[in-house]
């Protein structure tokens, strides 16, 4: 699926299940899909009380070569994880498990890398931004809140800075 059609998908499910005002959160590639979710209701002036962004990047405003560095860091990150779980898990089938976990992998990286987020102007969006850069260091010199700025009313964008790197943050 595009991160287009996760939004719409995942918005139904909520609509068959929730009928009041609901903030939208996501870490990472899930930000993406919420910042797509939330565009989607304000175009439908529907109620969002607003994005929460857990250190997501919207890495399509990148160039080329640091996508290339990105892409392949976040590969290798996978890789890593990968392999620590078939070193560990006894589950029969656990490598077919992880090469579809690889291969799902590849898939987020290459619609994120696309992905294109419609404008927010008055959906309030809040950007809680990793401060050990780590991977991202060279997008960084870039931009100060993760390209968000060329989508999202400055307006209503609020960044706080958070103690960790992308992949452990949230332990903190």
């Amino acid at each position: 699926l595009t991160i287009e059609q996760m939004a719409t998908l995942y918005l139904e499910c909520i609509d068959r299940r929730i009928d009041v005002p609901y903030i939208i959160a996501g870490y990472s590639f899930g930000g993406m899909v919420a910042l797509e979710m939330a565009a989607k209701l304000e175009k439908q002036k529907r109620n969002c009380l607003g994005v929460i962004l857990f250190d997501t990047w919207v890495v399509s405003c990148a160039d080329a070569k640091l996508k290339e560095t990105l892409r392949e860091d976040v590969l290798e990150y996978c890789r890593e994880i990968i392999q620590r779980v078939n070193t560990h898990c006894e589950l029969e089938n656990i490598k077919e498990l992880t090469d579809v976990m690889y291969r799902q992998c590849e898939h987020y990286q290459n619609i994120g890398f696309q992905f294109i987020p419609d404008n927010l102007t008055a959906t309030p969006v809040n950007l809680f931004k990793a401060i050990d850069l780590e991977k991202f260091h060279e997008m960084e010199k870039k931009t100060k809140f993760n390209f968000l700025e060329n989508f999202i009313n400055k307006e209503v964008l609020k960044v706080k800075l958070i103690t960790g790197s992308h992949f452990n943050f949230l332990d903190k």
